[in-house]
């Protein structure tokens, strides 16, 4: 997913408590050697498992008991990827 297709799902906001957030930034650069690239990469790749685990509960929920939400994300997420 692109910057600019998360942006387009939902306005990214500040946490509220944004010393707490510096630490965890500082924290997860520091596991992977200091090395920006290394962490940026390791972001991704947990967020693409995240996504995953998302998409296989969804699955095993019912529509209604989701209310459509794992649907309309899903179409929402395709036709980004599409362009339509």
């Amino acid at each position: 997913m692109t910057a600019t297709a998360r942006h387009e799902e939902e306005p990214v906001t500040m946490p509220a408590d944004p010393e707490r957030m510096q630490a965890e930034i500082d924290a997860a650069i520091a596991s992977c050697g200091g090395d920006m690239r290394t962490t940026i990469a390791a972001l991704l790749a947990d967020n693409r498992s995240m996504e995953k685990e998302l998409n296989f509960a969804g699955l095993a929920m019912s529509y209604g008991f989701s209310r459509g939400w794992f649907a309309r994300q899903r179409d929402r997420r395709q036709a980004v990827v599409t362009g339509k």
